[in-house]
């Protein structure tokens, strides 16, 4: 069995914070042998929703038209 993701989003925008302090503190009680991934959406370029409603097609369904950093946080988010 491999290692468990796990999925960490720091969304303070203050540097150092103590938000981002609360979360690593968090992240290192869940012990050791993990894969953690760790975002910080106001840093990346996410584009919002336009509601074109291609994700609820029956071709792609679920996948967004758009390619943007969010992907990296939806694919981290399936491997959860």
């Amino acid at each position: 069995m491999g290692k468990k993701t796990v999925l960490a989003i720091s969304g303070s925008l203050r540097n150092p914070s103590f938000t981002e302090r609360m979360l690593d503190l968090f992240i290192e009680g869940m012990g050791d042998g993990l894969d953690v991934k760790k975002f910080y959406p106001h840093k990346m370029n996410i584009s919002p929703c336009v509601s074109c409603y291609s994700c609820w097609g029956k071709k792609n369904p679920g996948v967004c038209v758009k390619t943007d950093d969010f992907n990296d946080i939806l694919e981290t988010y399936k491997k959860c």
